[in-house]
């Protein structure tokens, strides 16, 4: 594919035989059978982290959950926080999976980064009223029937 893109770049005389080479079925099969085997088993090794990926994530956000229904807090509170774990560990499987296609994983890093800094900024004011709530549930400092 490469080797097509520079020939098209050259000029439009062998733009036209790299188009032409690359309809001929027999170079797309010599490619397979050169690329192939080292495809599939990057793509098998792709889907076998994705699933253990997934597995240790349930079995993380399972575990929290227990932990903290054992202690008492909100079940509210004990599926929302399970839930940012799981996809907090789903995210970073997510990007283990692009590189090991050989995609450069710093770049998605940085936007995951800067994609949080943007949101956390535009809700400033609603995320500090909801760690609020958070905390009230978390540390019970009143309880029923307490006048405030």
């Amino acid at each position: 594919m490469l080797a097509f893109l520079g020939q098209a770049a050259a000029g439009p005389e062998t733009a036209a035989a790299a188009a032409e080479s690359m309809t001929d079925p027999s170079r797309w099969m010599d490619l397979l059978m050169d690329k192939g085997p080292a495809l599939g088993i990057q793509v098998l090794t792709a889907l076998a982290i994705l699933v253990v990926g997934r597995i240790v994530a349930g079995a993380i956000r399972n575990s929290v959950k227990k932990v903290m229904t054992k202690q008492g807090v909100d079940p509210s509170l004990t599926g929302f926080i399970g839930s940012l774990i799981y996809f907090a560990i789903m995210a970073f499987t997510l990007i283990a999976v692009v590189g090991k296609f050989g995609v450069q994983t710093a770049s998605f890093v940085a936007i995951l980064g800067a994609a949080g800094f943007a949101v956390g900024m535009a809700l400033q004011g609603t995320l500090g009223n909801f760690s609020s709530g958070v905390m009230l549930l978390l540390f019970r400092p009143f309880t029923a029937g307490d006048v405030i």
